[in-house]
Formats: structure tokens, C-alpha cells, sequence
């Protein structure tokens, strides 16, 4: 069971360790977000996270082709390519 706990002059929320390891919260940014039935938490993630991972699972599986690499292998921020 969670318990809301007094921190200087705030609250904080204790989660069991079972609970954090399950939810996979170890070392991870969490976000809140009101919720009609209270709060909701969960990991914060990163724009465009895994994306490069999904798009060469995607070519793998439709036959992907050397043209392919030029646009996959370029920067996700646009200040990084050379050309620009």
C-alpha cells in the first residue's frame, strides 16, 4: 500500500519497492496526471522514443532497401545535419 508522507513543507508518496519494480519505475522520470478517479503516474517518455528501433523492424519486415538508410541514418534534430 502506498502512503502519503510529509516532506519539508510537502507530501510525497511512498510506493513499495515490489510495486516500483512491477510498474518499471527504477531510475525512470515519472509524470503525474489528474484523473477523475485521482492521480495517475506513469514513466515519462521521450519524443520519438524507440522510433529508430520500430522504422528498421518496419523495413526488415517490407523489404527495405538502400535509399532507405540515407533518411534513416540522418539526425532527429535538424541542427545536427551537415547540409543545413
Amino acid at each position: 500500500m502506498a502512503q502519503l508522507i510529509q516532506i519539508g513543507n510537502s507530501h510525497g508518496v511512498r510506493l513499495p519497492k515490489p510495486l516500483i519494480k512491477q510498474a518499471h519505475f527504477q531510475g525512470v522520470e515519472l509524470e503525474f496526471h489528474l484523473v477523475d478517479s485521482g492521480i495517475l503516474i506513469s514513466p515519462k517518455k521521450k519524443a520519438r522514443d524507440d522510433w529508430k528501433n520500430l522504422i528498421e523492424e518496419s523495413l526488415k519486415l517490407n523489404n527495405h532497401n538502400d535509399c532507405d538508410a540515407d533518411w534513416l541514418n540522418m539526425p532527429l534534430n535538424a541542427s545536427e545535419h551537415e547540409e543545413l
